[in-house]
Formats: structure tokens, sequence, C-alpha cells
């Protein structure tokens, strides 16, 4: 049973590229901190907002900064498509314009994405420029 306790010493040390947050750990927690604050932001303000943007435009370049430069890809693509995923779930909750529910869901996803689409935007220039800069100095 000692080897439940003892830790794997690798002969090898770990290259630069293999450091830092993988390709999963960068969705999770860039999925974990949208969904509280635009949880936040929909229970404060009764719509999404400032809160969410912000987290947006903050975790997003920390993802960028943090991810394994083998894994850079994933800081430029996930921000927008976790922004989307938790706009249509738990932007749910924000007060509905009315209408039908094909109406009310076709103006969440085209109000949701346009009104906030210079954040996103924003965020994944920041984020894919920091993450671009990072793989060219360690490569």
């Amino acid at each position: 049973m000692s080897f439940l306790t003892q830790p794997e010493v690798s002969s090898t040390p770990r290259q630069p590229g293999q450091i830092g947050w993988t390709y999963q750990g960068v969705f999770v927690i860039v999925t974990v901190v949208l969904s509280a604050a635009m949880l936040a932001d929909v229970f404060l303000n009764r719509k999404v907002d400032l809160v969410s943007n912000v987290a947006l435009l903050v975790i997003c370049p920390i993802a960028a900064w943090k991810v394994r430069t083998n894994d850079y890809l994933a800081a430029i693509w996930v921000g927008p498509l976790v922004w989307f995923a938790v706009l249509m779930t738990i932007g749910q909750f924000a007060p509905k314009r009315g209408g039908s529910l094909l109406r009310e869901q076709s103006l969440h996803i085209a109000y949701g994405l346009a009104a906030h689409a210079g954040w996103i935007i924003g965020a994944t220039v920041i984020s894919g420029a920091i993450a671009i800069v990072r793989r060219g100095r360690n490569s």
C-alpha cells in the first residue's frame, strides 16, 4: 500500500509548455466564475449586466495568463463559448420580455449577444493576444 502515499518522482523535468492550467481546467474555471457572476448579476440586478461583463473581462485574461502554452487555444475560444452557455442557462432566470416561448428565446439570444458584444470581443482579443504572445515567447 505504500505506492498510494509516495509521490511519483519524474526523472525528467517538466517542460515550460506543460506548466499551468490544462485545457479542461480553463474550461471549468471560466465556467464556474462566469456562472457565479451571472447568477449574482441576475439575482441582484434582475438582468445580465455589468457584473457578468466585468467577470468575463477579468477571467479570460487570467485564463490566458495561467493556461499551459501547449493549450493556448483554450484561452482564446473558451470565454465566448462559456459566455453563451451560461447566458442560455443562468441567463434564463432574468425577467422575460413577454410573448411566445420562441419569441422570448430568440430575443434572449439576440439581445444577450448583441448587447454584450463589445465585452465579449474585447475579452477575446485581450486573452488571445496574451496567449499568442506567451506562446511565441516560450517556443
